[in-house]
């Protein structure tokens, strides 16, 4: 993504892509986005760990076995169950979608990313809105919520900055242990001549078992 940015030669500046067109007010991180911050991070993310901890120490005095399936995870309790799983060091999958030329590609893409989403019982889609190069964090409850650049810029809870570096990710995990990750990364235009040969996602860290799904079109 961050490749595309530079190719593109956009300069680093806080304002979205709708906001430089004059469709919505400029982007203004306010109480709102702090209590959105509080319920996602500090302390929420911090209760469902304890909540989890505590799950689990009841599970240990009652004798209750783990799961059977410990790569499927929802929340911060079975994360950490992940972690402790014989599974914790297998490697993440990555899953091509087909393009069908007959229908609308991204809205097939995110109707079958929702039906996935809810066939694993999650809670949140996790979405960065796009301040090129820099991005801003948020969170909603239904997919049709990230094509609303409104609604997304209502749910971040983390103003615009670089992508999450590594070390930020060992409280990331329980949070995101609840969402699936989706990234649409728009339309591209390039000038420059490749051919993607293979995919891969550069944020280090990241646990295996919490789903991602991410498209472009160039």
């Amino acid at each position: 993504f961050h490749t595309m940015e530079i190719l593109e030669g956009k300069a680093p500046n806080k304002d979205s892509p709708a906001n430089r067109a004059g469709k919505i007010p400029p982007f203004e991180y306010g109480w709102r986005h702090c209590l959105n911050f509080m319920h996602e991070i500090l302390p929420g993310t911090l209760f469902r760990v304890a909540g989890a901890y505590a799950s689990m120490f009841v599970d240990w005095v009652l004798g209750t076995p783990p799961p059977s399936d410990p790569t499927l995870v929802n929340d911060a309790k079975s994360m950490f169950q992940f972690y402790s799983s014989s599974h914790a060091s297998d490697p993440a999958m990555v899953q091509v979608f087909r393009q069908d030329a007959s229908l609308k590609p991204f809205r097939l893409f995110s109707s079958l990313v929702d039906r996935f989403h809810k066939a694993r019982g999650l809670k949140q889609y996790f979405y960065l809105n796009n301040f090129s190069p820099l991005v801003a964090a948020g969170v909603c409850k239904h997919i049709g919520d990230i094509a609303s650049v409104k609604t997304r810029h209502e749910n971040i809870f983390d103003p615009p900055d670089a992508c999450p570096a590594p070390r930020k990710w060992i409280i990331a995990n329980p949070q995101q242990a609840r969402n699936l990750i989706f990234n649409n990364y728009g339309v591209h235009k390039h000038n420059f001549s490749a051919k993607p040969v293979a995919y891969i996602w550069d944020w280090l860290q990241v646990a295996a078992p919490i789903p991602r799904a991410g498209c472009m079109t160039i």
